[in-house]
């Protein structure tokens, strides 16, 4: 309970349906919960109700004046802006996963190579992979950043990640896995020729 102290109050006036005159709010501790789903959709549809420019607490007559001032509404409408944030803080570790998966990348490549109808490409080529793109930007403009060469080939870890954990196909996995053999292996040429 929310009770100072955890305890209620048996002889409050208003369980025995009176009237306290002297009425002072309870005091409520600290909770550390995170806000319900359903409890941010009230929030914001009371927001938008309360702040919406045919609310009643808008609107003006001759003998009183809107409850809502024209800057009051203007806050509400920000933090009912601001409040549709609020679901992907909630869910932030699913939020960066899904933003750090670089394997989406390489689904585009092969949704690209499957969607051609040429006969005499067996194989989307290594030259036009995104890694290997990166990868030889890498080892030609900038070799100082040698050592991020391994992050690049992430992508395929998660794209391979992506094929045997979600879509659970073999077949991609295979060619992913081959794909990133081939990479490595140009890799290791290009950066033999270099070093030697």
């Amino acid at each position: 309970a929310s009770w100072a102290g955890g305890e209620s109050f048996p002889h409050d006036p208003a369980l025995q349906g009176k009237e306290d005159r002297e009425f002072t709010p309870a005091a409520i501790g600290v909770k550390c919960a995170r806000i319900h789903p359903t409890q941010l959709f009230i929030v914001q549809s009371n927001i938008a109700n309360i702040a919406s420019p045919r609310s009643p607490s808008l609107l003006k007559s001759m003998f009183s004046s809107a409850e809502i001032e024209p800057e009051e509404q203007q806050i509400l409408f920000e933090l009912l802006i601001r409040s549709f944030e609020f679901p992907h803080l909630l869910n932030i570790e699913d939020c960066i996963r899904t933003i750090g998966d670089l394997g989406e990348l390489w689904y585009r490549e092969d949704f690209i190579e499957g969607g051609k109808a040429f006969e005499d490409i067996i194989q989307f080529p290594i030259e036009s992979s995104l890694p290997w793109i990166l990868t030889t930007h890498t080892l030609n403009y900038l070799p100082s950043e040698t050592d991020t060469l391994l992050a690049i080939f992430d992508l395929y870890s998660a794209a391979a990640d992506t094929a045997l954990r979600e879509l659970k196909s073999r077949y991609l996995f295979d060619k992913i896995e081959s794909e990133a053999k081939l990479g490595v292996q140009q890799l290791l040429f290009i950066l033999r020729n270099n070093i030697y």
